[in-house]
């Protein structure tokens, strides 16, 4: 590569040897106001007031005691009664926690606030432009606010489940599990999310679990029993009900394991008493016959 002396880089073709000039680049021009020029001073002020103007979110200034110096449209149209009531109305709840917050911080850094003014959340940002005057911008975040507590809710119904709910993709990675199913299998929540599914469950199981699964995926839903190995290395029985749904185009399985602990000793408890009755029948030296309400001998 050449350079010639005004500083444009040179390159030779390869195939013909001709030279090609490297294109120059591109520098934009500042924009120059004749500032001499009344009427284009006014149209560019005009100009640039637009952008505030034109805007649709709420932005204000005000004074360090709480007097506007200007508001845009947005925010007249979304707080009719703001200039009446000025720092009382609602929006203003924490204006004078707001001012203290902007002296503790350096000038270039905002403030920023949420307020719930009706049944509306905004976020608030707030900049000291100088050492009287605060602008303030306003974000309606009502959707996002919303869609947090909704997820929050979600989130303690889910945590508030005894059983155990085990989201995983296809190779057995957890994707999401409840308070429950730390608890139960003994682990934190980050232990267990670092444990794949296909480790806990207990060596005999292995291929039913598998069949099960591969059977959830063509059906969508599947019950069936298995054993999870917990973090102590004891063994407890679980049921396992499994769905299939799809999330951002992948198929994931969601589990709920229930700890069959207790159904399983007293399914023991009843089988040993079954036995005993019937070797107590079957080694009585009297003769023994039941009848069923029919009068039909059992």
């Amino acid at each position: 590569m050449a350079i010639k002396k005004d500083g444009a880089k040179q390159k030779k073709n390869r195939g013909t040897g001709n030279t090609i000039k490297a294109p120059s680049p591109v520098v934009e021009k500042p924009v120059l106001i004749d500032m001499s020029d009344p009427r284009k001073l006014a149209e560019n002020n005009a100009y640039l007031a637009s952008f505030p103007e034109m805007n649709v979110t709420p932005i204000m200034e005000l004074d360090r005691e709480g007097n506007f110096i200007y508001v845009n449209p947005a925010c007249k149209r979304l707080f009719p009664d703001l200039l009446k009531l000025g720092t009382k109305h609602p929006f203003f709840k924490d204006w004078l926690k707001v001012i203290q917050e902007l002296d503790s911080v350096e000038a270039t850094h905002p403030v920023v606030h949420t307020i719930a003014v009706d049944k509306f959340f905004f976020e608030q940002t707030y900049f000291a432009i100088n050492k009287n005057r605060v602008r303030i911008y306003c974000k309606d975040i009502t959707r996002r606010k919303k869609a947090e507590e909704e997820s929050e809710l979600q989130s303690q119904l889910l945590n508030a489940c005894s059983d155990s709910i085990l989201w995983t993709n296809s190779h057995g990675k957890f994707i999401y599990i409840n308070e429950a199913a730390g608890r139960t299998h003994g682990y934190t929540h980050d232990e267990l999310m670092n444990v794949n599914i296909n480790d806990m469950i207990v060596p005999e199981y292995r291929q039913i679990a598998k069949s099960k699964i591969g059977k959830v995926l063509q059906t969508g839903d599947v019950i069936f029993e298995c054993a999870h190995f917990l973090k102590d290395g004891s063994v407890m029985p679980v049921e396992i009900h499994a769905r299939v749904f799809k999330w951002k185009g992948k198929e994931h399985v969601l589990g709920i394991s229930r700890d069959i602990t207790e159904r399983k000793k007293a399914e023991e408890a009843l089988r040993r008493s079954e036995m005993n009755l019937r070797n107590t029948i079957d080694n009585s030296p009297l003769g023994i016959c039941i009848w069923n309400t029919n009068k039909e001998a059992i």
